[in-house]
């Protein structure tokens, strides 16, 4: 199952050393996804340091393995990259930031040559590693955290089609907790990216996942939505793409 903390995915590190650091910076993006194509051929992404410490961030880009269910993998040292990484065709300015606190620094992503692509849809991830710099110490062992965050990149060129459907809905109760399960088939030749929003016969909403990836390795995946109240009634499923990021499909359906 994909969704918002899988696809924009963070990862926290500790490197140990002989005194004492507490971490003082605050790492936030406008995105979590960028979108490229023919009307946009790079990104200006802002990096935010919200934190009191100066950040110092490394950027580079990586690749996931996408199974047919949604399940991914980070490419190890040894193993192919998919057919369709975005890798060699993307370009990264600077490669290094430092973003003082309470400011922001912007960085360059950009594809070169994208009129002379077959069409298709190429995608990796921009991975940004930030840490502190301004360390403060004093006795003791130095934990230094080092904060992870790999940012969805897709390329697309060309007229490119998708469609979806939503089956099997089913509201289930354990421990005390309300959810719904459902799988989402994917077909077309592009991936899809948006929101589910779940409401019952009220019309309250009671459940939602932001930046849902279906990626077009992926066949059918399935979904389970944590809901912040019993249901009342028959529950509507909406799924929703935004035309910023290349989609327009809009799906809606019941269960029974």
């Amino acid at each position: 199952m994909f969704s918002f903390f899988k696809n924009n995915l963070l990862a926290f590190s500790l490197l140990l050393f002989s005194q004492t650091v507490m971490a003082d910076i605050s790492i936030h993006f406008t995105e979590y996804k960028i979108f490229i194509d023919k009307n946009k051929p790079f990104h200006n992404y802002t990096i935010f340091n919200q934190g009191n410490s100066t950040a110092e961030c490394k950027l580079s880009f990586i690749d996931y393995n996408i199974a047919e269910n949604g399940d991914f993998k980070i490419i190890k040292a040894g193993d192919s990259s998919p057919i369709n990484s975005a890798i060699k065709k993307l370009r990264l300015s600077p490669k290094r930031v430092k973003v003082t606190a309470k400011s922001s620094q912007k960085v360059k992503v950009l594809v070169r040559g994208l009129r002379s692509f077959p069409d298709g849809e190429l995608h990796s991830y921009l991975s940004i590693s930030c840490r502190e710099t301004d360390v403060a110490l004093s006795n003791g062992i130095t934990i230094l955290p080092n904060f992870i965050y790999n940012i969805p990149v897709t390329i697309r060129k060309g007229e490119l089609k998708a469609t979806a459907e939503l089956n099997n809905l089913k509201v289930e109760h354990h421990n005390n907790s309300y959810y719904l399960t459902f799988d989402m088939l994917r077909e077309g030749n592009r991936s899809l990216y948006g929101t589910f929003t779940v409401t019952d016969e009220t019309g309250d909403k009671i459940g939602e996942i932001s930046g849902f990836t279906h990626y077009i390795q992926a066949k059918s995946i399935p979904v389970k939505v944590t809901l912040t109240a019993v249901p009342k009634g028959k529950v509507t499923l909406n799924f929703t793409e935004q035309e910023r990021f290349g989609g327009d499909v809009s799906i809606t359906k019941s269960t029974k």
